[in-house]
C-alpha cells in the first residue's frame, strides 16, 4: 500500500509531523523552516544563475522587442502567482497537510485531484479565448513591429504556457507539504535552459527582431517540461492524480472557499511588478523603462528568490503543521525564527546590492542596445529595489501564518491597501523625475506598509514575531552589512576606476571581486553573533552533515 512505502532517511512520515504532538518545539521547528529553505535556496540559485544567463542574452535585444517580450512573458507569471504558486498554493496546502497529517492520505490525493483538474480546465479554457482575443486585437497593427502588435501577439502565442506552469506550481506545491523542495527549485531551470537554448541555436539571428518568435515557443516548451519533471517526485511522495470535477469534495470547497481571499495577498508582488510595468510601458516616455525595470529586478530578486521566497517556502507547511497541532507557542517561535533570518540577509543583501550594483549591471547587460544610459536608468531603480527586499520577505512569512490558520481575509485585505498605496505613489512619483525609479519607490513602501498592517494584526492576536529579538538581529544585520559595503567599497576604491565599454576583463574585475570581499566581510562579522550564526548554519546541508557525524562520533565514544 502507498501508506507503507519506506521513506528515505531524514523525511517525516507526514508533511507536518515532527514527532509526536506538542514534542516539537519551536525552535527545533524554526531549524527545520531554515533546512527547507536551504534546500529550495540551493536549487533556486541553479535557476536564478541560469536566468542571469537568459537575461544578459534578451535584455540587450532592441529596445521595443525586449520591452514587448518581458511585458508579454508577465501576464502568464501573473497568472501562476495567482493560481498556482502564489494564491491557490497558499489556500491548498494548509487543508492538504491537515488531511494527510491525519492519515488520510487517500482523501488529500483526491482532494489535489479534484482542484488540479479544475485548475487545468478553468485556465486551458482562458488561455485558448484569451489568445483568441488578443489575435483578433493584434490583426489591426504589423505583428512584427515593436508596439502594440507585436505585445498582444506575444501574449497571445504564450497564453497556452499559463495552464501548463500553474499545474508545476501546483505539483510543487504538493512536493512541498511532503517537505521534498529540491524537484519544486529546480525545474524552474528548465525555462532557462529553453530560452538560452534559443540563442545558441540561432545565434545569427540573436540581434534580429525575428528571435522573439522562438523564444515565445521555448517558453511553451518549457511549459511542458517543468511539469513533467515533477510527476515522478510527486508519485514517489504518494500522490496520485484521478481527474474529477467532484466539487462535492469537502477539501476542494475549503480551498475555493479560501481561494477567493488570499489571492490579493498571495500575489502583492507579482501584482505591484505588473502594474509596474503596466505604468512604464503607457507613462514613460521612449523606450526602455520597462527593460530598466526588469534588469534591476532580476538583480534584486536574485536574493530575495534564493533567501526570501525560500523561507517563506519552506515556512507554510510547517506553519500549517504547528496549527494542526494546536501549538501556537511554537508557531509563533518559528515565526520569529523565520522573520530573523530574513531580516539577518536580506538587510545585508540590499546594501551590498546598493553599493556593487552598479558593474554588476554593467557586466550583465551593457552590450547591444543597452547603453551606459540605460545602466543609469536601472542603477536608479535597484537602489530603491534593494531597500525593499526585506520588508516584502518579512510580510511574506508573516502572511504564512494567516494562510496556515485558513484567516484568509486579513491579509488580503491589507494587501489590497498595500496595492492601492502603490498605485497612488506610481501615479505621482513616475511623472518626476525619478520616473521608472520612483514605481520601485513606490513597490518598496508598499511593501512596508503591507508589512506593518500584517505585523500590527499579529500583534493584537499575541502572535507576532518577538519584537526584541528581531531588533537585536535588525541591528545586527546593519552591522554585518556595514561590513560588507565598507569591503566592497574599498575593492572598488582599489581597482581600476573605470572600463570601457567591451572590456570585460576590467568589468569583471570591478563586478565580482566588490561582491566576494564583501560576503566574506559579512561572513566573518555574522560569526561573531551566535544565534544569528546558528541560523545561516542550519541552512546549509553540508554543514548540517558534519555536524550530524560529530554529534555520532561524540555519542559513540560516550557509550564506550
Amino acid at each position: 500500500m502507498e501508506e507503507s512505502r519506506p521513506k528515505p532517511s531524514g523525511e517525516s512520515e507526514k508533511p507536518g509531523a515532527a514527532g509526536p504532538a506538542g514534542s516539537a518545539d519551536g525552535a527545533s521547528e524554526g531549524h527545520a523552516i531554515a533546512r527547507g529553505s536551504g534546500l529550495f535556496a540551493a536549487g533556486t540559485m541553479v535557476s536564478r544563475v541560469l536566468g542571469l544567463v537568459r537575461d544578459i542574452l534578451i535584455v540587450p535585444l532592441k529596445g521595443g522587442v525586449a520591452d514587448a517580450f518581458l511585458y508579454a512573458l508577465t501576464v502568464p507569471n501573473l497568472a501562476r502567482q495567482v493560481f498556482g504558486e502564489g494564491a491557490l498554493t497558499h489556500a491548498f496546502t494548509p487543508v492538504y497537510v491537515e488531511r494527510v497529517s491525519a492519515g488520510d492520505a487517500r482523501g488529500a490525493s483526491r482532494t489535489a485531484s479534484v482542484v488540479l483538474t479544475w485548475l487545468l480546465l478553468v485556465l486551458g479554457t482562458a488561455a485558448l479565448l484569451g489568445s483568441a482575443v488578443c489575435y483578433t486585437l493584434a490583426s489591426g497593427a504589423p505583428a512584427t513591429g515593436e508596439g502594440r502588435g507585436l505585445v498582444l501577439a506575444l501574449i497571445a502565442l504564450m497564453l497556452p504556457y499559463m495552464p501548463l506552469i500553474c499545474a508545476f506550481a501546483f505539483l510543487m506545491a504538493v512536493l512541498n507539504s511532503h517537505r521534498r523542495f529540491a524537484p519544486g527549485a529546480l525545474a524552474p531551470a528548465l525555462l532557462n535552459l529553453c530560452l538560452i537554448g534559443v540563442f545558441v541555436l540561432r545565434w545569427p539571428e540573436r540581434a534580429e527582431a525575428s528571435i522573439v518568435w522562438w523564444l515565445a515557443g521555448a517558453v511553451l516548451l518549457a511549459g511542458v517540461l517543468q511539469p513533467g519533471v515533477e510527476i515522478p517526485f510527486a508519485r514517489a511522495a504518494g500522490f496520485r492524480y484521478r481527474p474529477s470535477l467532484d466539487t462535492s469534495d469537502p477539501g476542494f470547497r475549503k480551498v475555493v472557499a479560501a481561494l477567493v481571499t488570499v489571492a490579493p495577498a498571495a500575489v502583492l508582488f507579482e501584482l505591484n511588478v505588473f502594474i509596474d510595468r503596466t505604468m512604464a510601458i503607457a507613462l514613460v516616455p521612449g523606450e526602455g523603462a520597462v527593460r530598466a525595470l526588469y534588469a534591476a529586478n532580476r538583480l534584486a530578486q536574485l536574493p530575495m528568490a534564493v533567501l526570501g521566497t525560500a523561507l517563506a517556502t519552506a515556512a507554510l507547511p510547517i506553519f500549517s503543521s504547528q496549527k494542526a497541532r494546536g501549538d501556537d507557542k511554537g508557531l509563533r517561535e518559528s515565526l520569529t525564527h523565520a522573520v530573523r533570518l530574513a531580516v539577518f540577509t536580506l538587510v545585508p543583501a540590499g546594501l551590498l546590492l546598493a553599493v556593487c550594483g552598479r558593474d554588476v549591471i554593467r557586466l550583465l547587460f551593457e552590450r547591444g542596445a543597452f547603453t551606459y544610459e540605460d545602466t543609469t536608468r536601472a542603477l536608479r531603480v535597484l537602489l530603491f529595489a534593494a531597500g525593499g527586499l526585506a520588508p516584502l520577505a518579512c510580510a511574506a512569512v508573516c502572511a504564512r501564518v494567516f494562510f496556515a490558520r485558513r484567516r484568509m481575509r486579513p491579509p488580503a485585505v491589507f494587501a489590497a491597501v498595500a496595492v492601492g498605496v502603490n498605485i497612488a505613489l506610481d501615479l505621482v512619483l513616475v511623472h518626476t523625475p525619478l520616473r521608472e525609479a520612483g514605481l520601485a519607490l513606490a513597490s518598496a513602501i508598499a511593501a512596508a506598509v503591507y508589512l506593518a498592517l500584517l505585523w500590527g494584526a499579529l500583534a493584537r492576536e499575541d502572535a507576532s514575531p518577538v519584537g526584541a529579538k528581531v531588533l537585536g538581529t535588525l541591528g545586527r544585520a546593519l552591522l554585518a552589512g556595514g561590513a560588507a559595503m565598507l569591503a566592497a567599497h574599498w575593492t572598488e576604491r582599489s581597482l581600476p576606476w573605470d572600463a570601457p565599454p567591451g572590456d570585460l576583463f576590467v568589468l569583471a574585475q570591478r563586478a565580482i571581486a566588490p561582491v566576494l570581499l564583501g560576503l566574506v566581510a559579512y561572513t566573518l562579522v555574522a560569526s561573531f553573533f551566535y544565534e544569528e550564526g546558528e541560523m545561516l548554519r542550519s541552512v546549509f546541508p553540508w554543514r548540517r552533515r558534519k555536524k550530524k557525524a560529530e554529534e555520532k562520533d561524540k555519542n559513540g565514544k560516550g557509550r564506550g
